[in-house]
């Protein structure tokens, strides 16, 4: 499973939206929504999403695929 599929799972299980998370953590709306969707880096962010949904497994799932995504960028080249 996706990190940006898993975190929309957790987010329907626990009746929370977006921007009802990024207010809860006291992160902008646009820059988490860039996070989950893969268009940004920042493993701060991830952390403190998985603290609040009580999920290690965020940041593990998060970590695997942005190194799978470099290995297989720096294949290419």
């Amino acid at each position: 499973m996706r990190f940006r599929e898993y975190v929309n799972e957790k987010l329907k299980e626990r009746n929370l939206s977006i921007n009802r998370l990024s207010s809860l953590l006291k992160i902008r709306e646009g820059y988490l929504r860039d996070v989950i969707a893969g268009r940004r880096v920042s493993l701060p962010i991830v952390y403190k999403v998985s603290e609040y949904l009580n999920d290690p497994y965020l940041v593990y799932l998060y970590v695997s695929e942005k190194l799978l995504n470099e290995k297989r960028r720096s294949k290419k080249t």
